[in-house]
C-alpha cells in the first residue's frame, strides 16, 4: 500500500491513515514530511485513541531521501555482483506523504 499526499488537510491526512489501519495486513502507517509539518501532525492526533497514535510513525523527508540514496546504491552493487537477480531489485515502503513544497521525486 502506497499513497502520497502531496497538499490538502491534516484531517484528510489522518483519516486516510486510519482508513489505512482498517485493512488487517496494515500493521503500522508512517507520515511523512518535513519537520516542521509532522510537529502539526503531531498536534492534530493528540487528542485521538492511543490505539492509532501507537500504529502511527512520524518520518522527516530527509531521512527518507537518505535512505532511499543508501538502498538504491546496496541494491546496484548486490545486482553488479550477480547475487540476486534485477527483478527483484525493489523497495515497497509504506508512506503517506504531506507537504508539496518538498520535491518526493525519489
Amino acid at each position: 500500500m502506497f499513497e502520497v499526499h502531496k497538499n490538502g488537510s491534516i484531517y484528510s491526512l489522518i483519516l486516510n491513515l486510519q482508513k489505512a489501519l482498517r485493512n488487517p495486513i496494515v500493521q503500522k502507517v508512517v507520515a511523512v514530511s518535513d519537520r516542521k509539518c509532522l510537529e502539526k501532525i503531531k498536534g492534530e492526533v493528540e487528542g485521538l485513541s492511543d490505539d492509532f497514535k501507537r500504529h502511527l510513525l512520524y518520518w522527516d523527508v530527509s531521512e527518507v531521501i537518505r535512505v532511499y540514496e543508501n538502498l538504491s546504491e546496496a541494491m546496484a552493487i548486490v545486482e553488479r555482483f550477480g547475487l540476486i537477480s534485477s527483478e527483484l531489485c525493489y523497495l515497497t515502503v509504506f508512506l503517506v506523504v504531506f507537504n508539496k513544497s518538498i520535491p518526493y521525486d525519489l
